[in-house]
């Protein structure tokens, strides 16, 4: 005698990452949002004052002492079902008036946290002494993926305005 099967099974396989976000730890604090250090002044931002993943950030230009500015944050997985994680730190915008422009150096991080002192690994230099009125904008952007796909945080942008 042979058992009898009704219906169908369907077989699933894994689902994209979801829930996934950048953060400033791994539960808890501030979500769409990043802790920003400077190579100087240590923590300058504590990810308290991003307003909808976008950050202003008021910098003195006089003495300005400051010539890197490094994010650290952790990508939340909220499915928990990532493995592999990837972080991108990129201009977005700037007006200069030194000799030299700023620029993004560094390689990016391959872990959930970054919320180590090199951060996402990628960072902004500052390459000349700045002025009032010059600007950067910089826009961080991670992914965490699995064998099913790719899934991308909403990017965060990070102003840096010398006043």
């Amino acid at each position: 005698m042979f058992p009898t099967f009704f219906g169908t099974v369907e077989m699933q396989g894994p689902s994209a990452p979801t829930g996934v976000s950048i953060a400033t730890s791994a539960s808890g604090d501030y979500d769409n949002a990043c802790i920003i250090v400077g190579d100087s002044a240590g923590v300058i931002e504590n990810g308290s004052n991003f307003n909808e993943a976008r950050v202003t950030l008021l910098i003195a230009a006089s003495g300005a002492s400051d010539t890197q500015f490094i994010p650290q944050a952790y990508l939340r997985d909220g499915g928990g079902t990532a493995i592999t994680y990837e972080w991108n730190l990129q201009m977005a915008g700037f007006n200069w008036t030194g000799l030299l422009d700023p620029d993004v150096q560094g390689t990016a991080v391959t872990t959930q946290s970054a919320l180590t002192a090199t951060g996402v690994g990628e960072f902004l230099s500052i390459n000349s002494p700045p002025t009032a009125g010059d600007s950067v904008d910089l826009q961080l952007n991670a992914q965490a993926g699995n064998s099913a796909g790719n899934t991308s945080a909403r990017s965060l942008t990070i102003g840096i305005l010398y006043v």
